[in-house]
């Protein structure tokens, strides 16, 4: 994680007499780092029974380190209920965790306006997706752009339904 170089927050700092490498704290002693992001891709607490432990030093294992570590190939990690899961969200935690820009989504509008359809394409990773269907629905547009993007990438499995 590079260093932030602007913001309010580091002009605050600086102007308390804080220098960048230093610790926080009265002794300036504190952590250098900052916190590292872990998502977590199911709703159960910290220590559900689906976490496993791991074989060395106790930790407990995530179902979300089981993620390829190449995007694009490799043994897939399959959430166990794509139905209890906002894909948008998924893909948003999958390029947080892979340490990805942010996906951008744009909508295509087509047809006169008493009666719109909508298509949607996202990019991720450089990569752009678009399904081969639209909705009468922007949400909806969304919500199958972002499964389109996560059968392409290997997380869920392809759905003959979704294209």
């Amino acid at each position: 994680m590079k260093p932030l170089t602007t913001g309010v927050g580091l002009r605050l700092m600086q102007k308390m007499g804080w220098r960048p490498g230093e610790g926080l704290g009265k002794d300036r002693i504190g952590d250098v780092e900052p916190l590292q992001l872990d998502v977590k891709f199911d709703r159960k607490g910290l220590a559900a029974s689906t976490e496993q432990r791991g074989k060395k030093g106790g930790g407990v294992v995530h179902p979300t380190q089981q993620i390829s570590q190449n995007v694009g190939g490799g043994a897939a990690w399959n959430p166990p209920d794509l139905g209890a899961r906002n894909p948008i969200s998924l893909l948003m935690e999958f390029a947080a965790k892979r340490r990805l820009s942010a996906p951008s989504f744009r909508f295509i509008e087509e047809g006169p306006p008493n009666s719109r359809r909508f298509n949607c394409a996202v990019i991720v990773n450089g990569v752009e997706y678009v399904p081969a269907v639209s909705s009468a629905q922007k949400k909806h547009a969304k919500n199958v752009c972002a499964q389109v993007a996560l059968q392409a990438l290997g997380i869920i499995r392809a759905d003959p339904t979704v294209q």
